[in-house]
């Protein structure tokens, strides 16, 4: 656990800088790609994002009909969540984030769920 959060703080506060965020420009409809490794099978979907006062809302919809919900914030041009899937709550609370590529107007992240130990890729597209 000590590694993963040290992994979040460096993400979190050293972000990289060849991604630029307008704060207004990443709310809206991508469609998104992943590889799960817990399952070892890409995943597609569909994430909405809105904003909510200082906060980001976050609700994705998978091909497979599951779904996941969560609040983030943007800081250093990098979306951070937490994220649930409402029917499974126990064991699908993650932590995700997204740098924020405005020119290709991309959203490129990775994703744990708490407590475990392999990381997911996920690339969404508006």
């Amino acid at each position: 656990m000590q590694k993963l959060w040290s992994l979040l703080l460096i993400v979190f506060f050293v972000a990289p800088t060849v991604f630029a965020a307008d704060a207004d420009s990443i709310e809206g409809t991508y469609k998104c790609k992943g590889s799960d490794p817990y399952i070892n099978k890409d995943y597609t979907g569909t994430v909405t994002i809105t904003k909510n006062g200082k906060v980001y809302n976050f609700d994705m919809h998978y091909y497979t009909g599951e779904a996941s919900k969560g609040t983030g914030l943007l800081r250093n041009d990098m979306l951070m969540l937490v994220c649930q899937d409402p029917a499974n709550v126990k064991d699908s609370t993650c932590i995700e984030y997204y740098a924020i590529s405005k020119h290709d107007k991309k959203l490129v992240g990775e994703w744990v769920y708490l407590g475990k130990n392999k990381i997911g890729k996920e690339t969404c597209s508006k």
